[in-house]
């Protein structure tokens, strides 16, 4: 029998949506009204990190490095989504 993936309360110390990214999928207007040490970590990732590879930005505790700070696609990725259960599904509970 499969069973289905339970779907967290909340996305704190989840990250599996992070898990495939490899990089922070900044536009270029969010880059533009970033911090400059930030975006300087972004062009770094872009250049030596692919899709496929954990976010860079994905800590140890499963919770985002600068999460102030993450991307419209990581805001919009709503927990519960098709999206979201699909990565649960995919990496486990």
């Amino acid at each position: 029998m499969i069973s289905l993936p339970v779907v967290p309360e909340t996305c704190k110390g989840c990250g599996k949506c992070c898990l495939t990214v490899g990089k922070p999928p900044y536009s270029k207007k969010e880059l533009s009204v970033m911090p400059r040490e930030l975006r300087e970590e972004v062009e770094m990732y872009r250049q030596y990190r692919g899709a496929g590879m954990i976010c860079a930005w994905l800590t140890g505790k499963m919770e985002c490095l600068h999460y102030e700070h993450r991307p419209k696609v990581c805001r919009d990725f709503e927990r519960g989504s098709n999206a979201c259960v699909e990565c649960i599904f995919s990496f486990g509970e």
